[in-house]
């Protein structure tokens, strides 16, 4: 696929020579007997010439090649199916003017962020700290175990999330950088006419300000991870599989067992109880936490997830006589988001625990 990608965007445009693109000898190898570091190594070379593609796009000067370009991407990269979800959830949702003009407000700050990422100072200083992290891991590597002493598998642990928490600090230091430097532009765009919908449902200038930090944290944050957490997934993700292997293949024993079980024996009262057997939350769960490839999109996954549940409630469970319907309290809460992870089939729930704890933005680890 990505040789065919390859040969369509050269015939237009010789931009895409120049790009890093691995040998064709080994497209069509065996690649059994490579190493690990060599598959990286050639993993790395694909990424940098997507992204490369997509640099041209807003580098390249304009013309009906650049526009080609464009599509062949998007087609690759299944944006038009993406694109068709969005509008399809439009539809079901039925989204306000203001809920679209915010989710514009937030593609525009990370198309802004996108377009500074693009600066050869970010780009030599990503890819020096992408090197750095995966030499450091490569250590960590060399040094695993194979026993269950509780003692090894403690340290392990320890350096894994140590990794974690220095990656966690970049990120939050390249977010510090961008909001230092870049605040005024960001301000201009949110004050943008094609935004002033957004104003009219802010009561005060202190909310707008609380409004506008939260949304420029979570869409630029989103964009940092793209940049540098998606070329570092392999790598984390492999430290944290064998972090918290045994962790995982315990909890994945009692899974099994929990999983034949009804809502009355997590202590879910009946009034509580969901006739759909909270299929709906579940869903969220098992595609938004267990599909995404960001950190902040799962975390996200898991919050929309706990609103679903007092929505859902509220909805099968509504309130006599035209009363509304109380609001679940935490201990009705937590036995409901209980049953539901158990029954979203999340793969490997406490590696993916240590990842959201030790990676994620502080500010929104909360609640």
């Amino acid at each position: 696929d990505f040789e065919e990608l390859r040969i369509a965007t050269l015939a237009l445009s010789k931009s895409v020579e120049k790009l890093p693109f691995p040998s064709s000898m080994w497209l069509s190898g065996d690649e059994t007997n490579l190493s690990l570091s060599v598959k990286d190594g050639r993993s790395a070379q694909l990424e940098d010439f997507l992204r490369g593609l997509c640099n041209l796009v807003y580098t390249g000067e304009i013309g009906s090649s650049t526009s080609e370009i464009a599509l062949y991407v998007q087609t690759f990269l299944g944006c038009d199916n993406q694109l068709m979800s969005v509008h399809m959830r439009e539809q079901v949702i039925g989204m306000t003017g203001t809920d679209r003009s915010h989710q514009q407000l937030s593609q525009a700050i990370k198309l802004y962020t996108y377009r500074l990422f693009l600066l050869p100072t970010f780009k030599a200083l990503f890819k020096r700290f992408v090197n750095d992290v995966k030499r450091r891991a490569t250590l960590i590597d060399e040094r695993k175990t194979v026993t269950i002493q509780s003692a090894q598998s403690t340290i392990e642990k320890e350096k894994i999330i140590g990794e974690l928490v220095t990656i966690k600090h970049v990120f939050s230091n390249i977010w510090n950088l961008i909001i230092d430097g870049c605040l005024a532009d960001l301000d201009a765009i949110a004050n943008s006419q094609d935004f002033s919908i957004i104003g009219t449902n802010v009561s005060s200038p202190d909310e707008n300000l609380v409004y506008r930090e939260a949304l420029y944290r979570e869409s630029i944050r989103e964009q940092i991870e793209i940049h540098l957490y998606v070329p570092l997934r392999s790598t984390v993700s492999r430290l944290l599989v064998h972090g918290w292997r045994y962790d995982d293949k315990i909890f994945a024993y009692k899974v099994q067992a929990l999983r034949r079980e009804s809502q009355s024996f997590f202590k879910i009262s009946l009034k509580n109880q969901s006739p759909s057997a909270w299929a709906s939350v579940v869903h969220i769960l098992s595609s938004g936490v267990g599909r995404s490839t960001l950190p902040c999109n799962k975390l996200k996954a898991i919050v929309n997830a706990s609103k679903e549940i007092g929505r859902l409630s509220s909805q099968e469970h509504p309130g006599s006589s035209g009363k509304k319907s109380i609001p679940l309290g935490a201990d009705d809460f937590l036995p409901i988001f209980i049953y539901c992870v158990i029954n979203a089939n999340i793969d490997r729930p406490c590696a993916l625990c240590a990842l959201l704890r030790n990676l994620c933005d502080e500010t929104q680890q909360i609640g």
